[in-house]
């Protein structure tokens, strides 16, 4: 699985299963990024504000490589039951 940051217009990140690529949009990054900082201005320290959106991208990219799973368990299912995948 290969890991893509793009830009997609629009804040969104998913697996493609195409290329086998989990793809995190810049705006998606952005959006989180600013309303961490917006939520937290004057209550956390920037390292905390930092750990905040490193553990936000960090859940993402879980959440997305969940469903890069979920695709190769159904595809080897389907393997297994003779079915042709092109």
């Amino acid at each position: 699985v290969t890991l893509t940051i793009a830009e997609c217009g629009q804040a969104n990140a998913f697996y493609n299963s195409q290329y086998r690529a989990i793809v995190i949009c810049y705006e998606l990054v952005g959006q989180m990024a600013n309303g961490i900082q917006r939520s937290f201005k004057g209550i956390a320290s920037p390292q905390e504000i930092n750990d905040s959106i490193s553990g936000g991208l960090s859940f993402i990219l879980l959440h997305e490589l969940g469903h890069a799973q979920f695709a190769y368990l159904i595809y080897r299912f389907l393997q297994q039951k003779g079915a042709r995948l092109d």
